[in-house]
């Protein structure tokens, strides 16, 4: 049996991620290494020089190489000015279809510079680059589904030509890692992919990240002081249901005096959202932090009486784990990949908003209750870690591998 030599395709990676897949990368990846997997990672990144890539490597990842192309790749077509700068990233003049097929380019003369016998890519943004990869170098494919267009856009709009991409991608693959059963049914469903295809690796969480983290009670204590807070985490897109989160904060609001809320993220519904909450008299009574990160991220999470993820389509949910290991409990939409593995937690269907306010009103006045649900949390995601999903994802390694 051939030992994996992973030629790893991203399109984000910590620090400069906008979202969970990066996350999810970092995670995947650190443990593989861990494992001692040996692994090419490739991403774009714009660099303060005139090379065409960088080769290094990190004290913290020893099995990795990571190979920085000199382009710029944007992550989502409603990504704000503030995440570009953070990612590092200069506004394109190409499409996200052109500025892909720019990156697959590339990475087709980088398959041929350095050895590998597997292919792993991650996302419709990087399937391209597998495909231009797998050209030169005739390896195994394993395509790792994070999101599909139809998860992404609603109401069937979606963008044809990123649809396209996906099932000629999926179709092609010797292989697919979707990361809940939810996604495995959506790529079998809307791609006629065959089940047996398709291999479920969970995200996990790092929990050593999150825990090395020091905030000091008086701190947490002083923010919001004496009120009950209530937060909403992640990307203001249809997607990510913040505009279900604001018609629940205005039921709660009516219930729990002195509540407070926070919308902590940025995308195309920012207006949308600013104008629902002020029509539902929250003014005074909602904050939005906008892009959050590390401590600011997890300052808020431990504050918080209560996380909501009210999600219309979530492949998994991240968050759901960050904010669960950060002592906070949960409520998540039925319509999320993390359900599968926090089966304890609070969870009602994403347009049943009166469901999902009563729930969050009862855990706010009823702090054994809220208590319980910590606790459970706690539980559950010492067992959710990235180790199990690397073990996993040799497992399938090995199978393709033959």
């Amino acid at each position: 049996m051939n030992l994996p030599q992973v030629f790893m395709i991203g399109w984000e990676f910590p620090p400069h991620n906008s979202g969970g897949l990066g996350t999810a990368c970092h995670g995947l990846i650190t443990s593989l290494s861990n494992l001692n997997i040996p692994q090419t990672f490739v991403l774009p990144k714009a660099l303060p020089l005139g090379a065409a890539y960088l080769q290094f490597c990190s004290p913290t990842l020893p099995n990795v190489q990571q190979i920085h192309i000199n382009m710029e790749l944007k992550p989502y077509s409603g990504m704000t000015r503030e995440q570009s700068v953070y990612l590092k990233r200069k506004p394109s003049a190409g499409s996200m279809i052109e500025d892909a097929y720019a990156y697959a380019e590339v990475v087709g003369h980088m398959a041929a510079r350095f050895p590998h016998n597997l292919i792993h890519s991650h996302d419709w943004m990087t399937y391209p680059a597998a495909f231009a990869a797998n050209n030169v170098s005739h390896m195994p494919t394993i395509l790792h589904v994070h999101s599909t267009e139809f998860d992404r856009t609603l109401n069937g709009a979606v963008n044809q030509q990123i649809a396209e991409i996906e099932y000629e991608s999926l179709q092609r693959a010797d292989q697919i890692i979707a990361v809940s059963n939810y996604t495995k049914q959506m790529v079998a469903n809307k791609y006629a992919v065959d089940p047996n295809k398709i291999a479920v690796v969970h995200n996990g969480v790092d929990l050593s990240l999150q825990r090395q983290i020091y905030i000091s009670n008086e701190e947490l204590q002083s923010f919001a002081k004496g009120r009950k807070l209530v937060i909403f985490m992640g990307r203001l897109t249809a997607q990510k249901g913040p505009d279900y989160f604001i018609a629940i904060a205005s039921q709660i609001a009516r219930a729990v005096p002195n509540v407070l809320f926070v919308v902590a993220g940025d995308g195309d519904m920012y207006n949308q959202i600013i104008m629902q909450s002020a029509q539902q008299n929250l003014t005074g009574k909602l904050l939005y932090a906008g892009f959050l990160r590390d401590r600011q991220r997890e300052f808020l999470y431990r504050r918080a009486d209560l996380f909501i993820m009210p999600s219309v389509s979530e492949p998994f949910g991240i968050v759901a784990l960050e904010a669960a290991a950060a002592y906070t409990p949960i409520i998540i939409s039925k319509q999320s990949g993390v359900s599968e593995v926090m089966p304890f937690a609070l969870s009602a269907n994403y347009w049943d908003t009166d469901d999902l306010a009563g729930k969050a009103i009862t855990i706010l006045q009823n702090p054994e209750l809220a208590q319980s649900l910590v606790n459970q949390g706690l539980g559950a995601v010492e067992n959710i870690n990235w180790h199990q999903a690397a073990q996993k994802c040799v497992h399938i390694y090995n199978q393709v591998l033959g």
